[in-house]
């Protein structure tokens, strides 16, 4: 930047001199000068602001095994964020000698941040999990987790977590995520893909997880064994699943419990959306999964509104029956090239950094005021005498 500003210095010195010596050339001159000084910082402040393509690096520590990540974030104060500085290949085993799961990463106290910043957490084909959450108010972003048996990351009895951003890759995991006797958790933008099942909201009668978000979140199946996308099970209330992309499972979403499907794209899975008592339904475009598009049981509660389907099922008797079930009409069909139409969702993936999205507006609105003045300078120059 320091150089930038000596060479507009001593270029725009010339132009000054060359345009007249009356005053108006060095006035002319100050004026480009600012405007080249404000567009130039303007554009580093953005660099700044937009470095690491939305992967945060304000770090308060770091770390770079299992442990010492673990310890890391037992030792850090409230609010503080514990950062992965390189790739781990952990080759820990599914169970220790008290046939425990074994837990790479573990979060057991409040308030903390764990940022991968990009780095990879990978398992061996016995690894047990990759990051297990037991706290409130935690953040664990920019992670990417691959081949752990188990869970990639858990949240077990822990409240207003945030998983943000993660990228989950597993061939054999039992789920990716899953949230369990867990409450206000947030399942946001994260990649997700696996062959066993993908996201899973678990409740029972005596642990009840309630309303966790799962928002814009891609969820795929890896291949044709794959079992559910996204599964909500009995007993939870307030649950809510929102602007998803589901697709290569063998069933795309499985909820029942207090839950809103919302805006969420499920197409070229084996059998749709399956819907429990209490799932209320609006704006989904389920398609091209297998003649099963949506189906649902019981009339608790139920919302069913807009939503895009060629197959909707109300079960008899059976819950999956497909063979005795009432064929109804979907709100919306499906395009007649389902499978080859892509639907877009909002901002799935990453989260969108919309900090700086003014300076460009601003710099603009600079560049016109400078045009302006240089307008006037020359009318009271040239034709005001």
């Amino acid at each position: 930047m320091e150089e930038t500003e000596k060479l507009a210095k001593k270029g725009l010195s010339g132009i000054a001199t060359f345009i007249g010596g009356n005053g108006f050339g060095e006035r002319l001159a100050l004026l480009v000068l600012v405007a080249v000084l404000f567009l130039n910082s303007a554009t580093a402040v953005s660099a700044v602001t937009n470095l690491g393509n939305g992967i945060d690096d304000g770090c308060d520590t770091y770390c770079n095994s299992c442990e010492n990540c673990t310890e890391s974030l037992e030792l850090a104060t409230g609010g503080q964020t514990v950062c992965l500085k390189d790739d781990l290949m952990d080759s820990h085993r599914v169970f220790d000698e008290n046939y425990t799961i074994i837990e790479c990463i573990k979060i057991h106290s409040d308030n903390k941040t764990f940022d991968c910043q990009g780095h990879l957490i990978k398992g061996c084909p016995m690894a047990g999990t990759a990051i297990a959450i037991e706290s409130d108010d935690n953040i664990v972003k920019n992670c990417r987790i691959e081949n752990y048996a188990v869970w990639g990351i858990t949240i077990f009895g822990g409240n207003r977590n945030n998983i943000v951003n993660n990228e989950i890759i597993g061939t054999a995991m039992i789920v990716a995520i899953t949230i369990r006797g867990s409450k206000e958790n947030w399942i946001v933008g994260n990649i997700v893909e696996n062959d066993n099942n993908g996201i899973e909201i678990f409740s029972d009668a005596y642990s009840t997880s309630d309303g966790n978000i799962l928002r814009r979140n891609k969820v795929r199946g890896s291949s044709e064994h794959s079992d559910v996308g996204i599964k909500l099970s009995f007993y939870g209330e307030d649950n809510i699943v929102e602007d998803n992309e589901i697709n290569g499972w063998g069933h795309g979403i499985m909820a029942s419990g207090g839950v809103n499907l919302t805006d969420n794209i499920v197409n070229n899975n084996s059998g749709g959306i399956i819907a429990g008592k209490e799932v209320n339904l609006a704006f989904n475009k389920a398609c091209n999964n297998n003649g099963k598009d949506i189906s649902w049981s019981g009339d608790d509660h139920r919302v069913f509104i807009n939503n895009t389907c060629d197959s909707r099922l109300r079960p008899g008797d059976s819950f999956r029956s497909w063979e005795y079930g009432t064929l109804e009409n979907c709100t919306y069909r499906c395009p007649k090239a389902s499978s080859e139409t892509t639907v877009q969702n909002k901002s799935a993936g990453a989260p969108i950094d919309e900090s700086n999205s003014g300076y460009g507006w601003l710099a603009l609105a600079m560049l016109a005021a400078i045009i302006l003045i240089v307008i006037s300078f020359i009318w009271q120059e040239f034709f005001q005498r």
